[in-house]
């Protein structure tokens, strides 16, 4: 459990504090950087609000979804409908048709890893897991982002095969590219530029740059200046 250290930090076994933070990306999260000793760390009365704030969650997620009365959600049906109508329109965002593949839209993560594969140079995993559900989510078919490793050295048709459509789907969940905070962190960031520093994940900066690659999109930001 947790229990408290003096006046100041609180102290938490390293099981329970993996388990509480494993979905926070920032540094300051890893378990290499905090002062474990004897399997406990500390830490503040703000990161132990932050820390059960992610086990409440993670705790309510696994008892969904839950078995209601019909008539309590008649009851409540002025408040879910607000709630269903916001969910409807994420997952219309999230489906978003991106159009034709437009490489010029490429954040420079994905343009380093595509030239690697280029040369015959082997992805570590988790650069080779972020270049293929970068690919697929922006509307490349499986063919297509296979056809791009068969100039690796340990090119294997059947493996990679299985690799990319299990990200795909093919187990019934859709693998999302890693955010660019993930992509730091297993050091597979070459370097921001102007647009990287205004977003927060490399389809963001496809998203935005595609924009800016449409015919007359710079014409039309400069009548809007004017």
């Amino acid at each position: 459990g947790i229990n408290p250290q003096g006046q100041g930090p609180w102290k938490i076994h390293f099981s329970e504090y993996i388990r509480a933070a494993h979905r926070m990306h920032s540094p300051k999260w890893k378990l290499t950087n905090r002062d474990l000793s004897e399997g406990y760390l500390t830490v503040t009365d703000v990161e132990l609000r932050r820390l059960l704030e992610e086990a409440i969650r993670e705790k309510v997620l696994k008892g969904l979804p839950v078995s209601v009365d019909e008539r309590i959600c008649q009851g409540l049906e002025e408040y879910l409908t607000p709630v269903k109508r916001d969910l409807e329109a994420l997952a219309a965002k999230q489906k978003i048709d991106l159009g034709e593949v437009k490489e010029g839209a490429f954040p420079p993560c994905i343009k380093k890893m595509l030239s690697e594969v280029s040369k015959g140079i082997n992805l570590a995993h988790s650069a080779r897991f972020a270049l293929v559900s970068f690919l697929l989510q922006i509307n490349m078919t499986p063919d297509e982002v296979i056809a791009l490793f068969a100039t690796s050295p340990d090119f294997d048709q059947d493996r990679t095969r299985y690799q990319v459509e299990h990200i795909a789907g093919a187990t019934g969940t859709r693998y999302k590219p890693p955010a660019c905070a993930t992509m730091a962190t297993y050091g597979n960031c070459p370097g921001e530029d102007d647009l990287c520093r205004r977003i927060r994940h490399p389809l963001s900066y496809y998203e935005r740059r595609s924009i800016m690659l449409k015919p007359g999109a710079i014409s039309a930001a400069k009548e809007g200046q004017t």
